[in-house]
């Protein structure tokens, strides 16, 4: 059985800047990719094992300066390839 994430989908916009979405329940890989509209930019989803480690992440990532958001996600780059926590690359327009 896959396991499930809470995911985080992180968007950089040239238009509008980033975001950083939350997802509503705890899904695996698939179901979030199979949930994703993919037609509008080219986005990551960060898939945390708890809510709580995905809500503090989200709030960092809007509030924080780009400088500590940097730093930040080079720590975060190990865990990526761990069970705790999972990243999709998705191209413009599919998987």
């Amino acid at each position: 059985m896959d396991r499930k994430y809470y995911w985080l989908t992180l968007v950089n916009s040239a238009k509008g800047g980033g975001s950083a979405n939350l997802g509503p329940f705890p899904m695996t890989k698939d179901e979030v990719l199979d949930s994703c509209y993919f037609d509008v930019q080219p986005f990551q989803l960060v898939g945390f094992s708890t809510g709580k480690e995905r809500d503090e992440m989200q709030q960092f990532l809007v509030t924080a300066p780009i400088p500590d958001i940097e730093a930040k996600w080079e720590a975060l780059r190990p865990k990526l390839y761990s069970a705790r926590t999972s990243c999709v690359s998705t191209p413009h327009g599919g998987r």
